[in-house]
């Protein structure tokens, strides 16, 4: 098991593009990866798990242990992981407190992965987006400007949605970047919104099921200030969607849907 893990990486490197001062060029990037499993504990579904793919085993005891499933080490008895079915079984000792606490909880779901993977849709309709880059930038300031519980606290991720045109429609926090993006997508479905000709704006990372909620409720542009990850690159590349990242005051970087950007600029 331990020759497998030594195998995963955490970093890879990415073909994508910069936008910076009007140019448009061609770079290469390190980028996070992004593995996905599934937590079986005594063979049943328990949890799911992402993570960046070195240290393991320390993960798994350290989430077990905070959720006070375990107490120590020795409450595991084995691990048994398979990197192809993306399963991790692992089985626990036949204690008292173990047994206890497994009844109490049930089943829980990991804070960096927010449940099992998505099924992809392709978005309905036939929308031609076409977006001019001053845009990005523009309601990248207004978003980052929105959120009085960010300035006061410092402690949310903000989720927003904009027009192509720049104007901000809805703005969110909370503490965990799923929940501020649920309840943009809430809002919209409360207030018929269509969300075929927007812009989802993230302060939070772009994972592979971050991706796949903007794919899933047919959003077609997707930004971001923070970085995506490997696997979210690729769950983009394999849609329609436009997906900007790592946006700063003059510059952003683009990892799929290029041909959306209004850009005359050369590679």
């Amino acid at each position: 098991m331990q020759g497998r893990l030594d195998e995963l990486e955490d970093i890879g490197f990415v073909d994508a593009h910069e936008w910076c001062d009007g140019k448009l060029k061609r770079i290469r990037l390190p980028i996070i990866q992004e593995y996905s499993f599934v937590l079986k504990v005594n063979g049943y579904a328990f949890a799911s798990l992402a993570y960046s793919g070195k240290d393991l085993r320390a993960l798994l005891h350290g989430f077990l242990a905070s959720e006070r499933i375990i107490r120590r080490s020795s409450d595991i008895v084995s691990l048994d992981i398979d990197l192809d079915s993306q399963n991790i079984d692992v089985k626990l000792s036949d204690n008292e407190y173990v047994k206890e606490r497994l009844k109490q909880v049930g089943c829980v779901l990991s804070g960096c992965a927010q449940g099992l993977k998505l099924e992809i849709d392709t978005p309905s309709g036939d929308v031609h987006v076409s977006l001019r880059p001053s845009i990005i930038i523009e309601s990248m300031k207004i978003f980052l400007s929105s959120s009085d519980v960010h300035r006061l606290t410092g402690g949310v991720h903000s989720a927003a949605l904009f027009s192509l045109n720049g104007s901000m429609i809805c703005c969110f926090d909370d503490v965990g970047r799923h929940n501020a993006i649920d309840k943009v997508i809430g809002h919209a479905l409360l207030d018929n919104i269509e969300l075929s000709d927007k812009i989802l704006f993230t302060t939070g990372r772009l994972s592979a099921d971050i991706v796949r909620k903007a794919i899933v409720s047919g959003i077609p542009v997707l930004v971001s200030r923070a970085s995506p990850t490997i696997e979210g690159i690729q769950v983009a590349q394999m849609s329609d969607l436009l997906m900007i990242a790592r946006v700063r005051t003059r510059s952003f970087q683009i990892f799929s849907g290029k041909e959306h950007l209004i850009s005359n600029m050369g590679e």
